[in-house]
């Protein structure tokens, strides 16, 4: 889509919205383990795409699907109506249960988790949903003042657009398209570039680095990893680490 759009049209992209579980959950480490790499990973693979990226509330923190006991707690009526129509075909309210919890519209749906007050700050009125049991460990103030924290790093990727052109106009080619495990890109625009790298899995692999941007001697400048990593013709990748340099 991104190619095609080229010269003709201009992207919005995102990774969540109100219908969708929440990213992490899906598609990263949903466990104390990877959680922030994984969300740092995934933010940093799509947001310096071509197109506008979009938050959605929660995303910038890391917010997980939710895992309500009762379907009583849900709201959502396409959950209500499978879950009654699973019920009466004989399934477990285990089973169900377990589906609900990993693709249910309500996981995103959840009130934003400010802070470890009652409902996470949201309101101190009955919000339409329970929030997140989480939410005393995963919250906004907490990360705020967490300089490591996945806040915090959705802000610098919000700078890095600011302050490299390449990163909004350049044009956008993929790169590496035959590794299973690394959704890297290259940015172009004049004599400038960018180079992104996301190892979207738990485990850690290789990566032998374009030519045409090694040659160029690119800088690091934003990693979601503590050890500054200079390029090299391969690379090893620890699990869900994510890399950007620019020339």
């Amino acid at each position: 889509m991104a190619k095609r759009l080229e010269g003709v049209g201009w992207n919005a992209l995102f990774l969540e919205n109100h219908d969708q579980p929440r990213s992490v959950s899906t598609w990263g480490g949903d466990d104390q383990m990877y959680r922030d790499q994984s969300a740092k990973c995934l933010a940093t693979m799509y947001f310096l795409m071509k197109g506008t990226p979009f938050i959605y509330q929660g995303q910038e923190i890391g917010m997980m699907n939710v895992q309500y006991q009762s379907i009583d707690d849900y709201n959502d009526v396409a959950i209500k109506n499978m879950y009654h129509n699973e019920i009466a075909e004989g399934k477990s309210h285990k089973e169900i249960m377990q589906k609900i919890w990993k693709s249910g519209r309500d996981n995103s749906r959840t009130p934003m988790q400010w802070n470890h007050s009652v409902n996470a700050g949201f309101s101190t009125g009955n919000p339409w949903l329970k929030v997140n049991s989480n939410y005393e460990e995963i919250n906004v103030a907490i990360q705020q003042n967490d300089p490591k924290s996945i806040l915090n790093y959705y802000k610098k990727l919000i700078a890095l657009r600011k302050h490299y052109d390449v990163l909004v106009y350049g044009k956008y080619q993929l790169e590496l398209y035959n590794h299973h495990q690394v959704y890297a890109y290259t940015r172009h625009l004049n004599e400038n570039g960018a180079f992104v790298i996301a190892n979207l899995f738990n485990k850690k692999t290789v990566i032998n680095v374009p030519s045409q941007v090694f040659d160029k001697s690119p800088q690091l400048v934003l990693s979601n990893e503590s050890d500054v990593k200079e390029l090299a013709a391969k690379i090893t990748l620890k699990p869900y680490e994510a890399l950007v340099y620019v020339w």
